[in-house]
């Protein structure tokens, strides 16, 4: 029904909808399924649109229409064990030639395990001050022996979601394969969460809504000593 690509226009293989719309169709799904949501919110948010706004047509053409046709994953790797913010980011690109070679974990990555690719959050120089030093790199993540993947995580509910680690030891990623421009990592990831953060907030209306309704509908049946509570 094209809700791997909601937001993404026609052009690409999307459906040209709208964030508003988007977002509803998230909030709905998450009634049902939160796992579900969570997923289509991720893929529409967190890889297709940062796609969409800073790839290259390059990048358009190999990664974001298969993605929103839904014959390739992506997974948004940010997290690091240690946490999120960019003073806890240790996992490291250092340039060799044409290419950039990654170490470093991510940590609670969703849909890690069945993911084709991932954009991947990393320092590029520890000499330059700010947040020119970071990068996102676009890393496939199939048939590489430099990639670990990790267990699934168990969650409180969210049983359909695949969540793991990354491990990258001594990773080759081209140059060509940086999404936006050297330096604009941090500006892509700032970027990217903010609908981000609005789905989130979208998949746990859902749930919120479909708790309320399902404890009204409770309270209209249940009796104690054949009287209604």
């Amino acid at each position: 029904m094209g809700y791997f690509g909601m937001n993404i226009p026609q052009e690409f293989a999307g459906a040209g909808l709208d964030a508003v719309t988007s977002m509803i169709i998230i909030n709905e799904i998450s009634k049902s399924d939160p796992s579900i949501g969570h997923i289509i919110a991720g893929f529409n948010f967190g890889i297709c649109y940062p796609l969409l706004v800073f790839g290259t047509d390059e990048q358009k053409e190999k990664y974001l229409v298969p993605c929103a046709k839904g014959e390739k994953i992506g997974a948004l790797a940010h997290n690091e064990p240690d946490g999120a913010s960019m003073g806890q980011i240790k996992t490291v690109a250092v340039r060799d030639g044409d290419y950039y070679i990654l170490n470093g974990t991510k940590s609670m990555i969703t849909s890690a395990n069945v993911a084709d690719f991932a954009l991947v959050f990393a320092k590029t120089d520890n000499n330059t001050i700010g947040h020119p030093k970071y990068n996102l790199f676009i890393v496939d993540l199939k048939d590489c022996d430099s990639i670990v993947i990790g267990k699934n995580e168990e969650t409180m509910g969210l049983d359909s979601l695949k969540i793991a680690d990354i491990a990258f030891n001594n990773v080759r990623v081209h140059k060509s394969n940086i999404l936006g421009t050297v330096g604009e990592g941090f500006k892509v990831i700032i970027k990217t969460m903010e609908l981000m953060r609005i789905a989130n907030a979208a998949v746990s209306l859902g749930i919120a809504e479909r708790a309320y309704y399902e404890a009204l509908d409770y309270s209209k049946m249940r009796k104690i000593s054949n009287s209604p509570m």
